[in-house]
């Protein structure tokens, strides 16, 4: 898809969504394209200085005190395991991703659901 968008002299960018490091990549080319890397710069030290806040508060929590999280994605039973970028977030956040036993994205019935929230 890409060489064919090339092909008739349109640039193409393309980005990996998943994780944090995808999100500085996305910032840092975002930043070159608009000649703007000082803010970019500014962005991503923003942003990494924002987590390292929600870590530090989040971190003591003990296991048994922090809330179970589990997230949805569209019309589908579709949650997201380990690895994910919502996995991140949700460990970053203090929670404890009830899915984590699942790699990736991943489709799950609802019997499944019941058993993680019981």
């Amino acid at each position: 898809e890409i060489e064919k968008v090339e092909a008739v002299g349109i640039p193409v960018i393309a980005v990996t969504y998943g994780s944090q490091e995808d999100l500085d990549g996305w910032i840092k080319i975002i930043g070159q394209m608009l000649g703007r890397e000082d803010k970019a710069a500014e962005l991503l030290a923003y942003h990494h200085q924002t987590i390292d806040e929600i870590s530090t508060i989040t971190k003591d929590i003990p296991m048994e005190k922090r809330p179970k999280v589990l997230y949805f994605y569209n019309e589908t039973i579709r949650t997201t395991g380990e690895g994910t970028y919502n996995d991140f977030w949700i460990e970053t956040t203090g929670g404890v991703n009830v899915a984590d036993s699942l790699q990736g994205w991943s489709n799950v019935n609802m019997e499944q659901v019941l058993a993680w929230i019981v």
